[in-house]
């Protein structure tokens, strides 16, 4: 079983073994210094190479790639319809969101914890129904799962979720400021963008954006979150962009144009 991994567009080309079906949900790739080249590795430690975890939806696996020699590793069972992952900030351990309906014995709306060096799977985590976004804090304290009823937040040193962080209706996207100290919630049936202060897992007052804001992003310096509000019906694809101060939580400016992906050049 091989793939070909696209290093910049986060794509992966499956050559198959006979019988071996893979979707691609997802895909993760482990940068951390400890995974890096031999420069990046302390002396006298045997560097480990880059690897693309790919989340299988059709096998609720998430699947180590080695993007050198465009080889798969040992599947790693997770819950049904793993659709994000994250990494701890030195690179030791996966995060994975599953968020499809499960079976009794096949555990859905978890977050399951991985070790990168062994590529087990540990404890799943239980959170909020349907998991669809995940981010870390730099210090890899805590792990926020996003999903339709609002924001679990989990302690990595513990495995165990505080209470649901609600936000506003259908939220869909999520980001974390550079410090982590701010998440924002993108709430696209309500038209705003919730921030949450890291420090206290509460939300803050509502901004309103744009209708239906389905993207938001945060700049490299954290001074300002993006928000691409994509507009629907009479006028599809009509879109809004509204800059956010991060310091006062106020619009700054309002973009108006066409077009339906955002990015932030780092």
């Amino acid at each position: 079983m091989a793939g070909v991994f696209n290093k910049t567009g986060n794509e992966v080309t499956v050559m198959p073994a006979a019988g071996f079906r893979i979707a691609l949900a997802s895909v993760g790739v482990l940068t951390a210094a400890t995974s890096l080249a031999p420069s990046a590795v302390a002396a006298g430690t045997a560097a480990r190479p880059v690897l693309a975890y790919v989340l299988n939806d059709v096998a609720d696996t998430v699947v180590p790639l080695n993007v050198t020699t465009n080889t798969f590793g040992r599947p790693v069972k997770v819950g049904i319809g793993p659709d994000a992952i994250v990494f701890s900030p030195n690179g030791k351990t996966a995060y994975v969101a599953s968020g499809a309906p499960g079976l009794p014995l096949r555990p859905a709306d978890t977050v399951a914890v991985i070790d990168t060096k062994t590529n087990r799977n540990g404890r799943r985590i239980k959170v909020a129904v349907h998991p669809n976004s995940l981010v870390i804090t730099p210090n890899g304290q805590t792990v926020y799962a996003l999903s339709p009823t609002g924001v679990t937040p989990i302690s990595t040193a513990t495995k165990t979720t505080g209470p649901l962080i609600k936000v506003g209706h259908n939220p869909v996207a999520m980001t974390i400021t550079p410090d982590g100290g701010t998440i924002y919630v993108a709430n696209s049936h309500s038209g705003t963008v919730t921030p949450i202060s890291t420090a206290t897992n509460k939300p803050g007052r509502p901004i309103k954006v744009g209708s239906g804001p389905d993207f938001v992003a945060v700049t490299p310096d954290g001074r300002e979150a993006y928000v691409l509000s994509v507009t629907r019906g009479q006028q599809a694809g009509f879109n809004v962009g509204t800059a956010i101060s991060n310091s006062t939580h106020k619009i700054i400016t309002v973009i108006t144009g066409t077009g339906g992906i955002m990015g932030i050049d780092p």
